[in-house]
């Protein structure tokens, strides 16, 4: 199979798009694939977390090379988060999007339920500039019957957009990776989430 280049954006900031990256790279490669993250941020949280584990390897946007990526089953390419309609989204985060085979969107309820059309705005966006959007990661998810009820309410306004897979809150992830606790629930979701994307991205 060629390789299958993804990135995870979302315009919004807080919805964990490094921890989904990282996390979702890692058990990516505990499944047995060959998987390689590259950081697009300036912030450069993704490098700098990388200095905690060995693999998947982790580079810059700079130092990335479309035609020597063919020797990874997967790139994970995490992106900065900004509005659709700046220009630093047109001269920065655009030119990236464009050269992906699908957009992963992490979100959280919180920020949905901000403006519940905003996920469907952008997918419109984005299908404009003939970008396919893989579908939403539901991060930060809580036991509570309320979450329950909004999930439930939101997959039936979102349909096909939703993952399956929920990546559930947990402190420690604000810090550490799943390969620092093997047995957690979270780690569960993440593995989880790394089965549905291979499917996904196909």
């Amino acid at each position: 199979m060629p390789v299958r280049i993804v990135a995870v954006f979302n315009p919004k900031g807080g919805v964990g798009k490094t921890t989904i990256t990282l996390n979702l790279g890692i058990a990516l490669h505990n499944q047995g694939k060959k998987v390689l993250i590259v950081d697009s941020d300036p912030q450069e949280s993704t490098l700098y977390m990388s200095k905690y584990f060995d693999e998947p390897k982790v580079i810059s946007y700079c130092e990335f090379n479309r035609r020597k990526a063919g020797r990874y089953d997967y790139v994970l390419i995490d992106t900065i988060g900004v509005d659709t309609h700046t220009s630093t989204f047109k001269e920065e985060v655009l030119p990236v999007l464009k050269k992906v085979h699908g957009v992963l969107v992490p979100w959280t309820l919180a920020k949905i339920t901000e403006n519940p059309k905003t996920a469907e705005k952008l997918r419109e966006t984005l299908l404009d500039f003939k970008i396919r959007i893989l579908g939403l990661v539901i991060n930060r998810t809580t036991h509570y019957n309320t979450y329950r009820r909004k999930l439930a309410n939101y997959r039936n306004d979102l349909n096909d957009m939703l993952f399956n897979a929920t990546i559930r809150r947990s402190e420690p992830l604000q810090e550490k990776i799943i390969t620092d606790m093997p047995r957690a629930k979270v780690s569960k979701d993440f593995l989880a989430l790394a089965s549905e994307f291979v499917e996904k991205i196909k």
